[in-house]
């Protein structure tokens, strides 16, 4: 007869640590990075736009049909 074992059984145990890093790993960063892209980047983003059409809309006015480049890019 065996008698139970104080001592828990270690197969196995580092597959499913190493899987739980992996997978836990993976949802943190993928979790931050949404909490960035959506709470700083985006944000900035819309008012770097904003800025620019502002600008864009001043040296029109200013300038008039000078200031618009044919090719599409910046006027300066």
């Amino acid at each position: 007869m065996h008698a139970a074992s104080a001592v828990a059984p270690i197969a196995g145990r580092f597959r499913r640590r190493v899987l739980f890093d992996i997978v836990g790993s993976l949802s943190l960063g993928t979790a931050a990075a949404y909490y960035f892209w959506y709470s700083h980047h985006v944000p900035k983003m819309a008012a770097y736009k904003a800025y620019d059409e502002k600008v864009r809309a001043e040296i029109q006015a200013e300038y008039g049909e000078w200031a618009k480049n044919r090719e599409g890019g910046q006027p300066w």
